[in-house]
């Protein structure tokens, strides 16, 4: 049988990945529109922002996510390694990261598509780091 903490540690290892990944191609993107036009504010207001809206997609949001997540997770009579996310979560999830790189390919070449959706990334993916704090106490707890 598959430890509940396990369980919980691979929801968190995901959170923190995904977090990650967006931030990094996030910082990208907003290189790119910079070197597009040095002298343009956008991309640094396309990063300001996405912190800001990050941070508060963080507390309001994504904290919840979490909690939900959690409580579902301690929740299952046997965990099982898959089960670190819901079924229908995976196909939210899918669909995201398929948007995502919709997104980003289409903003190619485009500097102010590319300051637009760095900030989507770059706030998406601050919100993820902030909240995957809540993970962090579940991992404490007893099993």
């Amino acid at each position: 049988m598959t430890r509940m903490k396990t369980v919980i540690a691979l929801a968190l290892a995901m959170w923190l990945g995904g977090a990650t990944a967006l931030v990094l191609k996030g910082v990208s993107l907003l290189r790119s529109a910079y070197s597009m036009d040095e002298a343009a504010a956008w991309p640094l207001i396309a990063l300001v922002t996405g912190v800001i809206v990050g941070a508060l997609k963080a507390r309001f949001i994504m904290s919840r996510s979490a909690h939900k997540n959690i409580a579902r997770i301690r929740a299952l009579p046997e965990p099982r390694l898959w089960q670190f996310f819901s079924g229908p979560f995976f196909v939210a999830l899918a669909a995201m990261i398929g948007a995502g790189v919709t997104m980003s390919g289409s903003a190619a070449g485009h500097f102010k598509w590319l300051c637009v959706v760095g900030g989507v990334d770059m706030s998406i993916g601050v919100a993820l780091l902030l909240s995957s704090i809540v993970y962090v106490p579940a991992l404490r707890l007893k099993d």
